[in-house]
């Protein structure tokens, strides 16, 4: 099965081919030879501003997959029968009819194994643009609501409200227009958010190329320290974490060591599968099928012809050249004729 790459996910990749991004950064290459101690692997995620919120969903529900097919219909129907616990009011017929039907899916194919359930969904996220966009607009609602509920709640010294107004802008206008209109990146408030909604911790590895220092790591808690905002747990994901890689405007997905040593399989089930083509200097004893093939079907086609057919052939090729030679003969008479003509007239002129 040959794949293309996802637009939206694309494959999983060795961490070393960041470096193809900046070929000529000493300070990126000093950057990954600390980075590749702790980290194995990254992928990439398309930026159209939803790169935060595609990230963060896929590695879930790779996690989900990976965790067993009981986790992955937890949260099918956390989605599909607890529409109030999200509050998605009229917008819930948009969101929930990809997501329920993709979900399926792949709860079935996880029942024959990880890897059919892992390639299954990727491709889905390849190919379904409805499901990808789905997956996208449930985190923001989820976000959305969750600063709703918690507007004035403290969150490790700030809330929500300080987050949105020190960015200059009125906080339901923040909520309306960053956190749940499409393609718009996510700030402070949502990076704070999101592990609070999902219940998983989230680490991002801020990635800046202009200096060689090991990048920090940003650390967001899927537990907050104030005891008035409580945290839905039905997913029981709290002993879990999502790793991204920030480069300034951009998130992707990132894999810890730990993680790949833990499930091997993450490094394989994406990768295309292409046929093995010819080579390029043949040796002498190679045989091309396609080139044997044309040669027997040749073979069979000659084979079925008239065996009369090659005496119309040499007549018509015996009349060819009779008429080519009465042509040449002619043209040279007139040649012939033409010249004895001038040689008398200049005689008799003369």
């Amino acid at each position: 099965q040959l794949m293309e790459l996802s637009k939206n996910v694309q494959r999983i990749q060795e961490l070393d081919e960041i470096l193809l991004e900046f070929p000529h950064s000493k300070n990126v290459k000093e950057k990954m030879e600390k980075l590749n101690k702790q980290y194995r692997a990254w992928r990439k995620v398309r930026g159209d501003g939803n790169c935060y919120y595609r990230a963060v969903m896929y590695r879930l529900i790779e996690i989900l997959i990976l965790e067993g097919k009981e986790r992955l219909k937890i949260f099918s129907e956390l989605v599909a029968g607890n529409k109030d616990m999200y509050h998605m009011g009229s917008e819930a017929s948009d969101i929930h009819p990809p997501i329920i039907t993709c979900l399926g899916k792949v709860i079935e194919a996880r029942q024959k194994g990880i890897g059919d359930a892992l390639l299954l969904f990727y491709n889905l996220i390849r190919d379904d643009i409805d499901f990808d966009g789905a997956l996208v607009a449930l985190l923001r609602r989820m976000v959305y609501n969750f600063m709703e509920k918690y507007t004035d709640e403290q969150i490790h010294g700030l809330d929500f409200y300080d987050l949105a107004t020190a960015a200059g802008i009125e906080y339901c206008e923040f909520r309306r227009s960053v956190v749940l209109a499409d393609r718009e990146c996510a700030r402070t408030g949502v990076l704070v958010a999101a592990p609070l909604v999902l219940g998983i911790s989230i680490d991002i590895l801020v990635f800046d190329i202009k200096d060689s220092m090991a990048p920090p790591l940003e650390h967001y808690a899927s537990k907050s320290d104030n005891a008035n905002i409580l945290v839905e747990e039905q997913l029981g994901l709290q002993n879990l974490q999502i790793t991204l890689l920030f480069k300034p405007g951009h998130y992707d997905a990132l894999y810890l060591q730990e993680i790949i040593r833990q499930y091997p399989i993450l490094m394989s089930y994406d990768h295309p599968i292409v046929e093995p083509s010819p080579p390029v200097f043949p040796p002498k004893n190679f045989v091309n099928p396609q080139e044997e093939k044309k040669n027997d079907e040749l073979i069979k086609k000659l084979a079925k012809r008239n065996p009369w057919d090659w005496v119309s052939v040499l007549v018509s090729k015996v009349v060819v050249l009779a008429l080519a030679f009465f042509w040449l003969i002619r043209t040279c008479g007139y040649i012939i004729k033409r010249q004895i003509f001038w040689e008398r007239r200049l005689q008799i002129n003369g």
